[in-house]
């Protein structure tokens, strides 16, 4: 592989002053200054989908995780004896789940 370090090719490897001046044209700087450098800055943008997804979980943010009313509707039926246990259903329940991890 010929590596090509001709100072034609790449500018900034040609240490003689006029090179350097055409190389750095464009930055205003000398690549020796002290001090600070320009400040650039970059700038983001989302699409339409991001921004609508972005909508959605500020939306999700304020529903409840827990279902508060419906834990009360279920405690207070057990406490009381009205909720119907069908241990048939609790295995159904629990193989279809086993079955949908595994496979």
């Amino acid at each position: 592989m010929r590596i090509d370090l001709n100072s034609a090719s790449l500018p900034e490897l040609d240490r003689s002053t006029n090179a350097a001046s055409t190389s750095t044209a464009a930055s205003k700087v000398p690549p020796n200054a002290v001090g600070p450098r320009p400040v650039t800055t970059d700038v983001a943008s989302f699409s339409s989908g991001a921004e609508g997804l972005s909508h959605l979980k500020a939306k999700l943010e304020g529903v409840p995780e827990v279902r508060q009313q419906r834990v009360d509707q279920l405690r207070s039926a057990l406490a009381q004896g009205n909720y119907p246990i069908s241990p048939e259903h609790i295995a159904q329940a629990m193989l279809a789940d086993a079955v949908r991890k595994l496979g």
